[in-house]
């Protein structure tokens, strides 16, 4: 799905985009493409142009703009994580909460999250409710990395919605979120059956 590619490196080309609709020989007959578009339809496709338009140039590259050295976008996406903070009031962050809210498996987010304790973004502390469990924290770079991801994200959106109405932009900020929520979800419950003995 959509949603992991938050955390790749991608390197998209600008070919064809490829999607499994309609790849079956016993799929569904495809509408045809020159037919009328409803709005959802073009809400798909606008879904899918996003995702190329973001992917080339990424978050990585831009930080790295603005850090004294390189970054790559899965550890700027893995310090925002851990700096969101836990899920509920006295809980704490760990590689659980990182693969939970990323839609990973628990080796992938345990191999990033490593990556940034050793680029000094995230450090590992004993839990202080279980000994045996670790809890993550960010470093003094792990902050100033989250803030300056979380500044450029918001001008990157006022910089796109800047002849919009406040209202339409406050309404699709609203939306925007509910709606990548809603992914999120949906991922997490696509592992969830996905996994042994579900």
């Amino acid at each position: 799905m959509a949603w992991q590619g938050a955390v790749k490196n991608d390197a998209d080309d600008d070919g064809p985009e490829r999607t499994a609709v309609g790849t079956s020989p016993t799929a569904a007959p495809v509408p045809d493409a020159a037919g009328p578009r409803s709005d959802l339809d073009e809400a798909g496709r606008a879904l899918f142009r996003l995702g190329r338009l973001f992917a080339r140039r990424s978050l990585g590259d831009l930080l790295a703009e603005r850090t004294p050295r390189g970054v790559e976008r899965s550890r700027a996406v893995v310090v925002q994580t851990v700096a969101d903070g836990p899920d509920s009031p006295g809980e704490e962050v760990s590689v659980g909460t990182v693969a939970g809210r990323l839609g990973l498996d628990p080796s992938t987010a345990s191999r990033l999250v490593a990556a940034a304790i050793r680029g000094g973004y995230l450090a590992s502390a004993p839990s202080a409710a279980d000994r045996r469990r670790r809890r993550l924290e960010l470093t003094d770079a792990g902050r100033v990395l989250a803030a300056r991801a979380r500044d450029h994200q918001r001008a990157t959106f006022a910089h796109v919605t800047r002849d919009w109405a406040d209202a339409e932009r406050d309404a699709f900020a609203r939306l925007f979120v509910r709606f990548v929520e809603a992914g999120a979800e949906d991922l997490s419950r696509d592992r969830a059956d996905d996994a042994p003995g579900s």
